[in-house]
């Protein structure tokens, strides 16, 4: 079994950080798991960094564990291709219950959120980990949030379609904070669903630095003040994001 497990390209102190490893069943359950695994596109190279990463995979039955949450996610139209993507960005996928998190996370985006049901597949393939979010505690407080500055909810429904990655933000740690950080910049309350729907990536920036830096930037080689700043960014969000020189560059073609 050690030997098997070393050959896989795991190594001992992998084996030390989860040594029930050493206790699982070649036959019937790790031999069938990676042949599995193989068989849905996971390539023998990966193998290892797979069982690293979920390593309780190589106590599953495949027929009882796998295999549902397999058929779950080619129902959800996650394309065969794009499994092993799947799989690899988030291991763990593989110990949720059908019927538990990946359904009712699913019923809520779409039932209650109005995300259309052929999206979900390539939300799951861009960012597989919404399906494993509890919805009372992440996805319902976030969406809600959301749409209580302003934003109609099937605005953030088209959004969460193009960019699922917005699940993944902390809302106490960074979506409110950067919420405040866009409003102690003069971005009027009333304009941020319009940030949010223009450039949905702010809410999860390390914004307060970036306002900060632009702002100094844009007072100092633009003569632009605080306010018309905050202007400029309910217009362009993604000035923040913008390196310097392509600001520059434009500017100092105007003043010739």
């Amino acid at each position: 079994r050690l030997d098997f497990l070393l050959r896989l390209g795991l190594s001992t102190d992998d084996l030390s950080a989860y040594p029930l490893l050493l206790a699982c069943s070649l036959r019937k359950n790790a031999i069938p798991v990676l042949s599995y695994l193989e068989k849905l596109g996971v390539t023998r190279a990966r193998l290892a960094a797979f069982v690293r990463a979920y390593p309780a995979c190589l106590h599953a039955s495949v027929a009882v564990d796998l295999t549902p949450v397999v058929k779950s996610l080619r129902g959800l139209d996650v394309d065969r291709q794009d499994l092993p993507r799947v799989l690899e960005r988030y291991p763990d996928i593989l110990g949720l219950k059908p019927d538990g998190t990946i359904s009712t996370s699913v019923a809520y985006l779409v039932g209650i959120v109005g995300v259309a049901p052929r999206d979900i597949g390539p939300m799951v393939t861009h960012f597989p980990f919404f399906l494993g979010m509890r919805v009372g505690t992440t996805i319902k407080p976030l969406c809600e949030y959301i749409t209580s500055l302003g934003l109609p909810m099937r605005i953030l429904a088209r959004i969460l379609e193009k960019a699922p990655y917005i699940l993944g933000y902390d809302l106490e740690e960074t979506i409110k904070p950067n919420v405040e950080a866009l409003l102690s910049f003069g971005i009027r309350r009333e304009m941020l669903p319009l940030v949010i729907a223009q450039y949905p990536p702010i809410l999860g920036l390390p914004l307060k630095t970036k306002l900060a830096v632009q702002q100094y930037f844009f007072n100092l080689k633009l003569q632009i003040d605080p306010d018309a700043f905050a202007r400029a960014i309910e217009k362009l969000p993604q000035l923040v994001s913008l390196h310097q020189n392509i600001i520059l560059k434009p500017v100092e073609f105007l003043r010739g």
